[in-house]
């Protein structure tokens, strides 16, 4: 499995489990967005992790991870990082409109999954970046 070596990491991941509707629509985006430069390094990953079901709870979705994961250590040499973060706002908010979901906008850490620091709730509105 892909992974990231970059210790900080900006991820954008989908709002919610029942994503089965928009999970088709959401891979392709992911995957063009991660193709396409637009991110000023190598260090992106499309993400698409479904947990398996927790059988002492049936009746909640298991946790779907459907997004993207940009590594953030290359920030102090690269001039132009912050418009590959409007970059990823504009297509989330394009995807947003499109498919009615909000995404999850957070930094974490690799060696610290369970670290993270929610920036924002993304959806087809304006989002105030800085």
């Amino acid at each position: 499995m892909q992974s990231l070596t970059d210790e900080h990491v900006l991820a954008a991941y989908a709002d919610g489990s029942d994503l089965d509707d928009v999970a088709p629509a959401l891979r392709a985006a992911f995957a063009r967005f991660a193709e396409s430069g637009a991110w000023p390094s190598l260090q992106v990953l499309a993400v698409d992790q479904r947990q398996p079901p927790d059988p002492a709870e049936p009746e909640f979705l298991p946790q779907w991870d459907l997004g993207l994961n940009l590594g953030l250590d290359h920030r102090p040499w690269s001039a132009d990082w912050f418009a590959g973060v409007e970059s990823l706002v504009g297509l989330l908010r394009q995807l947003a409109a499109e498919t009615g979901r909000e995404f999850v906008l957070f930094l974490c850490f690799r060696s610290e999954p369970w670290r993270q620091e929610h920036l924002a709730f993304v959806g087809p509105g304006p989002v105030d970046l800085p």
